[in-house]
């Protein structure tokens, strides 16, 4: 019994050891794995851009009322938008939007003097001589905030997969051109990334008041252009034979 006991523990003592050396054989492997995938490895990065011409026009109006009471302004405001709603539903292809809505009151010698109101009118639209012309209409109640210019959605989606292939071929090209520097026989695309976050400031114009105090008449409008663009980068890995 007791060689018995002796013979089962070698064993154990074999199994553990076994266990050991295959195990610092795979710690001995992992590094020269790792070198391998680390090796040769170059980052590549290119980007694909173009003007675009503008296709959408977006105002903003605001609708304003200072005067004693909270109420008579807000009720002021109200009028105001409401009438502007109402005029806008008549039209064609005219986006708007409500917001930002506030009120506060007017101090003079640390006491409260009046009320303000204020409201936010915001409209959209493809046709820029049709929005000019509700502008100028609108004018009346309404001031003019700002205006700006910018690319729709679907004209940017458009471009941005036409902008994607140029960048893609890009990215070959730069990469068969490190292939041929480095005289290396071909590559392997370990990674690569596409962003086509390409959100630059739109066209914006600033309206003075006094520019179009006039309500009959629209303002001068010309869209521009906005630049879009997609950017890939990439990681590639020569091989030589």
């Amino acid at each position: 019994m007791y060689l018995a006991a002796i013979s089962h523990r070698s064993a154990d003592i074999s199994r553990v050891t076994r266990f050991v050396i295959a195990a610092a054989a795979a710690l001995l492997v992992l590094p020269a794995a790792a070198d391998e995938l680390n090796y040769n490895l170059y980052d590549l990065s290119v980007t694909a851009q173009r003007q675009v011409e503008n296709d959408v026009m977006a105002v903003t109006l605001t609708a304003s009322h200072q005067a004693g009471k909270s109420s008579e302004v807000t009720a002021a405001v109200n009028r105001q938008m409401a009438d502007a709603i109402a005029l806008l539903k008549q039209q064609q292809d005219i986006h708007y939007e409500t917001g930002n809505y506030q009120t506060h009151p007017v101090y003079k010698d640390q006491h409260i003097a009046a009320w303000r109101a204020s409201q936010e009118l915001t409209l959209r639209s493809r046709d820029f001589e049709q929005l000019a012309g509700v502008v100028g209409r609108l004018q009346e109640q309404l001031k003019v905030a700002g205006m700006q210019f910018e690319v729709s959605d679907e004209r940017r989606a458009k471009v941005q997969d036409e902008l994607l292939v140029d960048a893609l071929r890009q990215l070959q090209h730069r990469a068969d051109l490190v292939r041929a520097t480095m005289e290396a026989a071909d590559y392997l695309l370990v990674s690569a990334s596409i962003n086509s976050n390409d959100y630059a400031a739109p066209v914006r114009r600033a309206v003075r008041g006094e520019a179009m105090l006039a309500a009959d008449s629209a303002p001068a409008v010309e869209g521009g252009d906005s630049q879009v663009r997609v950017m890939v980068s990439g990681q590639i890995q020569l091989q030589y034979d």
